[in-house]
């Protein structure tokens, strides 16, 4: 209801605060945890109450990449993500949230990105030398990418995002494989062996390409260069 009389169909809350719900919210008995978080649903977002919402760090909600568990997320993502899958419920368009959670920080002259959740994993893959400050950590769990760790290495935190969104199976050797790229993965099924195969086949293949190219170069500049020599003696010749 606003201060003019006018009645809105919908009431939305916006939780912003960090370890802090309003007393208001607690006296109102959308929230059973004073000062923590208020419940929300996934199809929604919305509270025990109809038609009121809960988004960002207060919201506590079901995470399918953290196996359904109710967690809360402190990051700008998950409440600009939260914020479209309200706007949706309230347009009746709902879907369930679904983002990739991801994450940033910049220490000094390391750039930290993490996207997934890694609790729970069974095997970490480091991508790249650790001395040379830039490198990535894949965690799996059953051979699942479920989170990425990179260090000054965007590139790769881009592919990350894709693949751990996909689920993907990794086979750890591939990971590990720098002439590997990861942005063609995806593409490929979700075989772990057939995808490393596939992957090391088409690397060879582009070797193969660029090594035909250059030695198709290297004869047309023999070829260039002996005509030149034969002009030059027909030249010197005249």
């Amino acid at each position: 209801l606003l201060s003019d009389g006018t009645e809105l169909p919908y009431a939305l809350f916006l939780g912003i605060p960090i370890h802090r719900v309003p007393q208001v919210v607690v006296d109102s008995g959308l929230s059973s945890h004073p000062h923590e978080w208020v419940p929300v649903n996934k199809q929604t977002l919305e509270t025990a109450f109809p038609d009121v919402y809960a988004i960002g760090d207060c919201a506590a909600h079901p995470n399918p990449y953290a196996d359904g568990a109710v967690i809360r997320l402190e990051s700008v993502q998950n409440a600009n993500d939260q914020a479209g899958t309200v706007a949706r419920a309230i347009h009746d368009a709902a879907e369930p949230y679904d983002a990739v959670p991801w994450f940033w920080s910049n220490q000094y002259d390391l750039k930290l990105q993490t996207v997934g959740l890694s609790t729970g994993h069974d095997q970490v893959v480091v991508r790249g030398d650790p001395a040379a400050r830039s490198f990535a950590a894949f965690y799996l769990r059953s051979g699942t990418l479920i989170a990425v760790d990179a260090i000054n290495n965007p590139r790769e935190f881009a592919h990350a995002k894709k693949l751990v969104a996909a689920r993907a199976k990794l086979d750890p050797g591939m990971l590990r494989d720098l002439t590997v790229d990861l942005g063609t993965v995806a593409l490929l099924p979700e075989d772990p062996d057939r995808s490393a195969r596939e992957l090391r086949e088409r690397h060879r293949g582009d070797e193969r390409h660029v090594g035909q190219e250059r030695r198709l170069a290297k004869a047309r500049q023999r070829e260039d260069g002996a005509r030149v020599e034969q002009a030059l003696g027909v030249a010197h010749r005249d």
